[in-house]
């Protein structure tokens, strides 16, 4: 709403009342009224501009944490599947049931290699 054209209307019904001083001072001090209301929505507006960003600048950083936790579970998924083969060859080459000992991939079991089961890494 443009207060503009409220500053005229109060102007005619001023100088009708009181004559035109009276007019002038209510028409200035509309003017610089509906100014301050048109400063104060410019500023809300790039206030609310800048917020957006901020919050479009968080959602994309958030993205990224997202996506290497991602890879990050991926690979100790793999690990841990890996891991679990391993057992399972160990436990069968431990109990004589095991044929050379070797995991699907035809590599030995770190678990036979290493002697031991790797514990988990952490995060």
């Amino acid at each position: 709403m443009d207060t503009r054209s409220l500053a005229g209307t109060a102007l005619t019904g001023a100088t009708r009342r009181s004559g035109a001083s009276a007019a002038v001072s209510t028409s200035g001090r509309l003017n610089a009224l509906a100014d301050d209301f048109n400063n104060f929505y410019g500023d809300l507006e790039e206030e609310t501009k800048i917020r957006k960003q901020a919050e479009e600048k968080r959602v994309s950083r958030l993205e990224l944490e997202l996506g290497k936790i991602e890879r990050v579970i991926r690979t100790e998924t793999k690990r841990r599947i890996e891991a679990s083969k391993s057992l399972q060859v160990h436990e069968r080459c431990q109990s004589g049931v095991g044929s050379g000992c070797r995991l699907a991939s035809g590599r030995r079991s770190p678990a036979l290699v290493a002697g031991v089961i790797q514990p988990m890494r952490t995060l």
